[in-house]
């Protein structure tokens, strides 16, 4: 319920016709009637335009803040209006907003048509037709925000989030057998002969599928993994310890095998050929 003066007007006319926006927030937020006529048909917003405007205490209050973004602070400016005008034209559209902005009173005039500069109305008219851009563009990012929240979750393959030990890399990563255990790459397995995670000996080494696909890998990779593992045990029975397959081979026998120091220490008979050690002979 409402109280009326004997004029027909409320406590919103008289907030109206003083231009106090925070009088007429606090009324609009509390749910009250914008729209009430007066004895003349005059709603509140018929009131902020008739009114001779005064100048305000605190022309640059918060309320017009969140009424007036800067596009629209830079057109008024334009407009050469003063600090009690802006006052006025907030109040205005603040009514508007909330109300129906073609009602008459008894003179046949709405809000708008009482205002008498031509450049203010089409302002007046482009702010209640068009959108306040920061608040089109919080909608869109709501729209975007719920699209994300509909769109189903993408599928999770085998071995996702997994990482090779050795490079770091999130690639192809094979299983050694017979720990199962997966590891490191395809790239970093060719000269694995324990297992990193259980140093158990590796007795076979199989790619595990692509993360980005769920489909297993191809007899292409397999088969250049064998290639690659075949050039370094190559290379391995050249270089190091025939052994211990860790150090650098720097020892030689007259039966022309060889291992590292550690390993020929205490050693009488080739690890290869069974042949008695005569003589050690260093490599450098």
């Amino acid at each position: 319920m409402f109280i009326q003066d004997r004029l027909g007007r409320t406590a919103l006319h008289y907030a109206a016709a003083d231009f106090n926006i925070t009088l007429l927030s606090t009324l609009i937020k509390r749910r009250v009637k914008v729209d009430m006529q007066d004895n003349e048909g005059n709603t509140a917003a018929h009131l902020a335009v008739a009114g001779p405007p005064r100048d305000p205490e605190n022309p640059y209050s918060n309320e017009l803040e969140d009424i007036f973004n800067r596009q629209h602070m830079d057109r008024l400016a334009y407009l050469e209006l003063d600090p009690a005008n802006i006052i006025q034209v907030a109040a205005l559209l603040l009514l508007l907003k909330h109300g129906d902005r073609d009602l008459m009173n008894r003179n046949g005039e709405t809000p708008t048509d009482i205002v008498e500069n031509d450049e203010l109305r089409r302002f007046i008219d482009d702010y209640l037709l068009r959108p306040d851009p920061a608040a089109a563009a919080e909608h869109d990012y709501a729209e975007i925000a719920e699209e994300v929240a509909r769109r189903p979750p993408e599928p999770e393959y085998a071995g996702s989030g997994d990482e090779c030990r050795v490079c770091s890399e999130s690639t192809n990563l094979v299983t050694f057998h017979p720990c199962q255990h997966k590891v490191v790459c395809s790239g970093c397995a060719t000269r694995m002969k324990k297992c990193l995670e259980c140093q158990i000996p590796v007795e076979k080494k199989v790619i595990s599928p692509d993360l980005e696909s769920p489909e297993p890998a191809d007899e292409k990779e397999t088969g250049r993994l064998r290639s690659l593992e075949q050039k370094v045990q190559d290379l391995e029975e050249q270089f190091l310890c025939g052994i211990c397959m860790e150090r650098r081979r720097n020892v030689a026998f007259l039966c022309g095998h060889g291992a590292c120091t550690f390993c020929t220490q205490g050693l009488v008979n080739c690890h290869m050929c069974r042949v008695k050690i005569e003589r050690k002979i260093p490599l450098y």
